[in-house]
């Protein structure tokens, strides 16, 4: 028995350590520089008790953050600035409560989007802040609806794609003029404070992107997306849409962000999620340091950093 002991221990120790290097070690080499280039704006709240953060966006006149994401079943909202941190009840317009994966937040005028199971959901943003708010209205969007973001003239709302664990349509998988294969689409959904949910809920045009992004932010002719991954690190890739081609998707014109006009790549922490551009820096999220996955206490992947660029 005590043979078989020293045969057994020091397999089970190799094979611990190398879980660890994994773990540990090679994300914490991936990640490059991020964490010297990176500040620390705000932490994250809940992650202790089972909130999973997935979408970000910021509202300058009250200079708080939104943080969308899920909690078991049930989406929340979390309001976060220097002084300020509450949770937000999100329920059906029936006062049950709403369900989703939260993967997407952003705010259009007095609208509060959350983007999930291929629906766009619209709330009040007076409710939002009050610390309660039922849906008002939905609309589909015809791909994953895993992230969403918006700028002065359309809500984008796109998709994460990662094989047989999470798949996209057949259609959306698309070889670029640069002989890339992207399995990822973004619509673009013209905003019109006419309209009831305060855009067209048709698209007016689309981006063919690559897999794994959990965040797009534009910011003047450059398209940045939160590439995310649980062992490796993320990244913040960029790329010039001036000199990207164009196609067509359907009836709508289609934009290829691939390898001919990527002009960026960051490295940064594991499982990065939704980003919001503020004042020269891109701000940038995670979900690693939530209970359900931990390997972000190690570091700091609780707080939404701030990175130059």
């Amino acid at each position: 028995m005590r043979k078989k002991l020293k045969i057994i221990l020091p397999i089970i120790a190799a094979v611990i350590l190398i879980i660890a290097a994994v773990i540990v070690i090679i994300p914490a080499i991936q990640t490059g520089d991020f964490a010297s280039r990176a500040e620390k704006v705000v932490q994250v709240p809940d992650l202790n008790n089972g909130f999973v953060p997935q979408g970000l966006e910021f509202l300058p006149e009250s200079e708080v953050y939104l943080v969308s994401g899920y909690l078991g079943e049930t989406a929340q909202i979390k309001v976060i600035g220097e002084n300020t941190s509450f949770s937000v009840s999100l329920y059906n317009a029936d006062r049950s409560d709403f369900s989703s994966h939260a993967g997407g937040v952003c705010r259009i005028g007095n609208f509060v989007y959350i983007s999930g199971e291929q629906n766009i959901y619209a709330f009040k943003l007076s409710d939002v802040l009050s610390g309660s708010a039922a849906l008002v209205g939905k609309f589909p969007t015809n791909n994953r609806a895993s992230f969403c973001f918006a700028d002065e003239k359309y809500l984008y709302v796109g998709e994460y794609y990662f094989g047989s664990f999470y798949p996209t349509a057949e259609s959306h998988h698309i070889k670029t003029p640069a002989g890339d294969e992207n399995n990822a689409l973004v619509f673009a959904f013209p905003i019109d404070e006419n309209q009831p949910l305060g855009v067209k809920t048709e698209p007016e045009f689309a981006f063919s992107i690559t897999g794994s992004a959990q965040g797009m932010e534009i910011v003047g002719n450059t398209a940045y997306l939160s590439l995310s991954d649980r062992i490796s690190g993320s990244r913040l890739i960029s790329y010039d849409i001036s000199s990207a081609k164009i196609g067509q998707f359907g009836k709508i014109p289609l934009i290829y962000l691939d390898s001919s006009n990527l002009v960026g790549s960051q490295p940064m922490f594991p499982q990065s999620e939704g980003i919001v551009y503020v004042d020269g820096k891109m701000h940038i999220l995670f979900e690693s340091a939530a209970n359900k996955y931990l390997i972000g206490r190690l570091f700091g992947a609780d707080f939404i950093y701030s990175l130059a660029i």
